[in-house]
């Protein structure tokens, strides 16, 4: 459905992006995920023709558009800052933009109605912007932009103005209208939870180019670079000496890892989660491991769901998640146990 071809944007002396190549299927969320400056946000506004490229190219539908104005492209975008008109009922809102190309009355009438039920606001249309919730006024925008039946629904941090309760709840809509449209969604947002919850793909950002891109379970699980590891979620980096058996020289470990190592100088990734912990006492049972390693309790922090770990291993630290129960105390030997394939190694 798009195609981004070496596409690179440069503001004055600022480059924006740098030779971005990326490609959206038809019917799929994908998510662009990155820090502020990573160049998201720039992407989405080249698409949607707010902006041109300073090379490369953009396809859309099979034909590129470059040059084509905003309002020619069948694309639509909703941003975190709704922009509803205050003056106007929902359903003036919605069908602003088809007045706008003149479209039959009867026909907006239709289209209108059925973008709110779609968004479950059929009963709201008489009301104004600021009689309804948050979460309602996102509907709003949404159903202004799918109304236009776009190729591709552009979604710029939509939910960034939510509290948490309504914007998970929020997330839990979106991707099920998504799924019911069998539209194309792309989505721009720096927070990671709402990526891993919502994506078909995600695309991770850094300094203008594109990382990785995968399922949410690649990219979380096997992460393509230090970078990747570190910003989607928390992650253990072990830094050692590749041996010529293939295993990775810790201190005084030599890790098993997933796959065979070539000697030199060499980064595995390991998800605390991952970590199983046995102490004196426990009755934890941790199963087959290939490494085992030997430590003691420096710090402990209750989450919520469980309790993180820091634990001392050889003068370096190891994180590990514990289920919610009984867990070891501060000053406690503990024992480590990780597989093989859960140490990934990653590029720098």
């Amino acid at each position: 459905m798009v195609e981004f071809r070496g596409v690179s944007k440069t503001f004055d002396s600022t480059e924006a992006l740098n030779d971005l190549t990326l490609n959206i299927r038809p019917g799929e969320f994908l998510t662009l995920l990155g820090p502020s400056g990573c160049g998201k946000t720039t992407t989405l506004r080249l698409l949607a023709g707010f902006e041109e490229p300073t090379a490369g190219e953009i396809w859309l539908a099979g034909r590129p558009v470059q040059g084509l104005p905003a309002y020619k492209r069948p694309v639509n975008t909703v941003f975190q800052h709704y922009a509803l008109f205050p003056h106007m009922t929902v359903f003036d809102n919605v069908a602003f933009g088809l007045r706008m190309q003149k479209v039959a009355p009867a026909e907006i009438r239709r289209r209108v109605d059925a973008a709110l039920e779609l968004v479950r606001l059929g009963d709201l249309g008489k009301r104004r912007p600021q009689e309804l919730s948050g979460g309602q006024q996102q509907r709003v925008a949404l159903a202004r932009a799918l109304v236009m039946e776009p190729k591709v629904l552009l979604l710029d941090e939509p939910l960034g103005a939510l509290d948490l309760q309504l914007r998970r709840a929020m997330q839990v809509e979106l991707r099920q209208l998504q799924r019911r449209l069998g539209a194309t969604f792309l989505y721009v947002t720096h927070d990671q939870e709402e990526a891993l919850a919502m994506s078909d793909r995600i695309a991770v950002m850094r300094g203008g180019r594109v990382e990785q891109v995968g399922t949410p379970e690649e990219v979380y699980l096997r992460p393509a670079t230090k970078f990747v590891a570190q910003f989607l979620g928390e992650a253990n980096l072990l830094e050692g000496e590749g041996a010529a058996t293939g295993r990775l020289r810790w201190g005084d470990y030599h890790l098993a890892v997933d796959r065979h190592l070539q000697p030199g100088r060499t980064t595995v990734a390991l998800r605390p989660e991952q970590v199983r912990v046995r102490w004196p006492g426990s009755a934890v049972p941790v199963g087959p491991a290939e490494n085992r390693l030997h430590g003691i309790v420096a710090e402990r922090l209750f989450v919520g769901t469980g309790t993180r770990l820091v634990v001392e291993v050889a003068g370096r630290r190891l994180a590990a998640l514990l289920p919610a129960g009984p867990g070891p105390d501060l000053g406690d030997q503990v024992e480590l146990c990780f597989s093989a394939e859960h140490c990934v190694v990653v590029a720098p």
